[in-house]
């Protein structure tokens, strides 16, 4: 049967009502803005508010792993000057969680270029369970068939802007 979105063995986060999505999110693994990205700031200020559990990505040679931040000035300069948490406390991965994912340019079939170093591919490739979404300004989509992909992509389950949802059909 075919979903929308990636399903978590609990409770998938709504990702038609994004908002709603945080907050269902017990756990929140989100990036630290960079370059073009979306600014996610508000966001990790307000899931910390919310009492939510927030995880942010250090880069560790080829491989990414996720740590809780209680607070942004946990967040220091790290991999290319994008900032990192300190590798304490690490994500141990629950029903439910949400994986706010990066990029630079996108389209409305879910593929995205990030910055080339295939990172969330693989942390998603070995985490399937987990519920994703993507964050873009409406600038940032072109028309499908413009970026070119790879069979190891992993696509987020929608695409949030300022302007629409856009819900991605997985394979």
């Amino acid at each position: 049967m075919h979903n929308a979105y990636r399903k978590s063995r609990g409770t998938a986060p709504d990702l038609h009502h994004p908002q709603t999505a945080i907050e269902q999110a017990d756990q929140l693994l989100i990036y630290a803005g960079y370059g073009s990205e979306v600014e996610t700031d508000a966001i990790m200020e307000l899931a910390f508010r919310k009492r939510k559990l927030v995880f942010c990505p250090r880069v560790e040679g080829k491989k990414m792993q996720f740590y809780q931040i209680t607070d942004l000035s946990q967040l220091v300069s790290g991999y290319r000057s994008i900032r990192e948490p300190q590798p304490q406390r690490s994500w141990q991965q629950k029903p439910g969680d949400l994986v706010i994912m990066p990029g630079t340019v996108f389209d409305k079939e879910g593929n995205r270029i990030g910055y080339g170093g295939g990172f969330y591919d693989r942390f998603l490739e070995a985490h399937p369970q987990v519920s994703t979404a993507a964050l873009a300004y409406e600038l940032q989509l072109v028309e499908p068939g413009r970026i070119e992909t790879e069979k190891t992509d992993q696509k987020p389950a929608c695409i949030i802007t300022e302007k629409a949802i856009y819900q991605i059909e997985n394979k």
